[in-house]
């Protein structure tokens, strides 16, 4: 009786773990992702204009900044956002950009809706949006990036698939 007192209490124990450790783990987006192009669909669009081959993450309780390099461009693109939701506004001389972020519930998505306000020199103003989804993995090792952005000219989808960088 004491050995089955002891193997129903060791059963439940691990039962018990087994249970609650997918719940306790919290998804790391932290790091450098590298873009994998052989899994990726860029649509019709050149992989200059439709994502970066390289990014950095690095999340805190309260933010993530995103830190990317693009194809043949000098400078990359850095920023912060908020993970309350609190929009972010960005301008320049010819357009205006607004994001939010949200993280999922399950922890394992990151949503950027952007709002754009183009203002080109001697043309009419126009808008665009682009809603951005980092879906990390499961196991941590890869984030799907997907891309809508809605123009006047129509969406454009980009699906694009990063694995991690292990230093």
């Amino acid at each position: 009786m004491k050995h089955l007192l002891k193997a129903a209490f060791i059963l439940g124990f691990i039962i018990s773990i087994a249970a609650t450790a997918p719940n306790s783990m919290r998804a790391d987006f932290n790091g450098s992702w590298q873009i994998d192009t052989s899994k990726s669909d860029f649509g019709e669009l050149p992989i200059e204009r439709a994502a970066a081959i390289k990014f950095i993450l690095i999340q805190s309780k309260t933010d993530v900044a995103f830190d990317r390099t693009f194809h043949n461009l000098p400078v990359g693109s850095k920023e912060t956002l908020k993970l309350d939701g609190t929009e972010f506004e960005n301008k320049q001389s010819d357009h205006t950009v607004k994001r939010t972020l949200q993280l999922s519930e399950d922890k394992l998505t990151l949503t950027v809706n952007s709002k754009y306000h183009m203002t080109p020199e001697e043309q009419e103003p126009w808008d665009y949006t682009r809603a951005e989804t980092y879906a990390l993995a499961k196991d941590g090792k890869s984030i799907l990036l997907t891309r809508i952005s809605v123009t006047p000219g129509g969406t454009e989808t980009v699906k694009a698939f990063y694995n991690r960088v292990f230093n």
